[in-house]
């Protein structure tokens, strides 16, 4: 068997046909590029003819998926091959299970597609890396009660949030010391009333007392709602491009669902009061600049506590099809 990808030179900048690569684990050198002008009738058109006639024998069977690439990508390739005998030619409708052969043209022919790609393959195929990923420091009832505590009062302390927003040389020694529950005041009382059995908590209980209980909380609720295993879903995902600028960016949940990515943020808080910093605005803007990078079926969505959501943030949420669940959505498990 051989893999033929029709591919153009801005495709290659980018490294996509690699990601395909790593993503199908080829280790043998049986592939083949075709690097086409995506802009070019004439161009796509000679260069898929020229590979007909050089590389192919009349034996060979051709299955060849037009699913991908630009509009004319897909006119010349069919017009190219559909005049010969031992091509086929496929097509998948966007957010659909079928796959379609459309040459030759067969009124019972269409294939349910079965296998479900999992979260780790499916930033491979788009050229993501994973720099690092986490797994719940806590169960789901744990989760679940600082939730019903939160929505009763705002646990989150300015003790809590200085230690979280400590320099280096304090962040280590938390990670390696710890520090007592009796030093910060009201968290004895809190660690007791969320089940924990601690006298000292290290800087990874400050980050989930912080906020990460939310993040964890959202991550449960997801798995069961699209009942997930683990190889679909993923929690506090760092990851950067393996092409153009090297940008890291973090994503608190990551999941696959029917074969579609959808990227979850989650927010205790919109707005700060003293900064002036509207977290959410900020939020939305991430995810409509990064979405792009996770396919046109990716989807958005934010999470939020915060009883106050302005309507231009909600306005701009929808236009750029995110969508926010708001507290009551969060209280109520509506989402």
């Amino acid at each position: 068997d051989r893999y033929v990808f029709i591919t153009t030179s801005e495709m290659e900048e980018k490294k996509k046909t690699d990601s395909l690569k790593k993503a199908l684990q080829f280790t043998k050198n049986n592939f083949y590029k075709i690097i086409v002008d995506a802009e070019s009738l004439k161009d796509v058109e000679q260069k898929l003819e020229e590979f007909y006639q050089n590389e192919i024998q009349d034996e060979d069977k051709i299955f060849i998926n037009i699913t991908t690439g630009t509009k004319l990508m897909a006119m010349a390739t069919y017009k190219v091959f559909s005049k010969y005998d031992n091509v086929k030619l496929f097509y998948i409708p966007i957010n659909s299970k079928v796959l379609k052969q459309i040459y030759p043209e067969r009124k019972y022919n269409d294939k349910t597609l079965t296998y479900k790609i999992k979260l780790d393959e499916y930033l491979t195929v788009y050229g993501i890396e994973i720099l690092n990923k986490h797994t719940p420091l806590y169960d789901f009832n744990v989760a679940k009660k600082c939730l019903e505590l939160y929505l009763e009062y705002n646990f989150i302390t300015d003790g809590l949030r200085k230690l979280r927003n400590s320099d280096k040389k304090t962040k280590k020694k938390l990670k390696k010391e710890g520090i007592s529950i009796n030093e910060i005041e009201g968290l004895n009382s809190l660690v007791e009333k969320i089940g924990l059995e601690k006298q000292k908590i290290n800087y990874y209980d400050i980050e989930y007392l912080t906020g990460g209980w939310f993040e964890e909380y959202i991550f449960y609720k997801m798995k069961e709602k699209f009942k997930l295993t683990d190889e679909f879903i993923g929690l506090n995902y760092s990851i950067s491009r393996t092409y153009g600028k090297n940008v890291k960016n973090e994503f608190d949940v990551l999941l696959i669902s029917n074969n579609s990515p959808i990227i979850i943020e989650c927010k205790t808080s919109n707005y700060d009061s003293l900064t002036k910093r509207n977290f959410l605005q900020e939020t939305i803007y991430k995810l409509a600049s990064l979405k792009k990078d996770f396919g046109l079926s990716a989807k958005g969505m934010i999470f939020t506590l915060d009883k106050n959501i302005k309507e231009t943030d909600n306005e701009r949420a929808k236009i750029n099809d995110i969508w926010i669940v708001n507290r009551d959505e969060v209280k109520n498990n509506d989402f």
